[in-house]
């Protein structure tokens, strides 16, 4: 028998912020832009699709999290409040990922900078949208992972 461990919605937010790290961070990028031999002109726009990549994620997992455990808003208040600068830029994503899937949204903002660098209907469009979507189901099975080994105590 599998018991869970108690956790406070505190704590799980921290598991949720390692998460959007391992899956979202610097070293993930790098290696999507080695596997699709994709360079950033400079430095500052390296550093905005980073920002970018990462309010990708913060959707992801806020979105996760809606799913999975829509009573815990506690959860998402927490979440929300570990990356001020992340959040504004979420109703863009929540917006467009109520009428499709969200990868090809993520891939055009945080790859095709300028606008128009990337052909929309390229291999390398296609290849980064379903990168982006592969990132997106990896953040919700994190939350899954998570969700299926700790309870909230009480």
């Amino acid at each position: 028998m599998f018991f869970k461990s108690s956790v406070t919605p505190d704590d799980f937010t921290n598991y949720l912020v390692r998460e959007h790290e391992a899956i979202f961070g610097q070293h993930r990028l790098v290696q999507i832009c080695k596997q699709f031999a994709l360079r950033f002109r400079d430095e500052r726009t390296h550093d905005e699709a980073l920002r970018e990549f990462q309010t990708f994620g913060l959707y992801s997992i806020t979105d996760g999290v809606r799913m999975r455990l829509g009573g815990q808003t506690v959860i998402l208040t927490i979440l929300l409040g570990r990356f001020p600068a992340l959040s504004s830029d979420l109703p863009a994503y929540d917006e467009f990922g109520k009428r499709s899937p969200i990868g090809e949204f993520a891939a055009q903002r945080i790859f095709d900078r300028p606008s128009g660098t990337i052909p929309p209907n390229s291999q390398v469009a296609f290849d980064l949208k379903h990168a982006m979507n592969q990132s997106y189901l990896a953040a919700l099975k994190a939350i899954e992972r998570l969700s299926s080994q700790y309870k909230f105590a009480t």
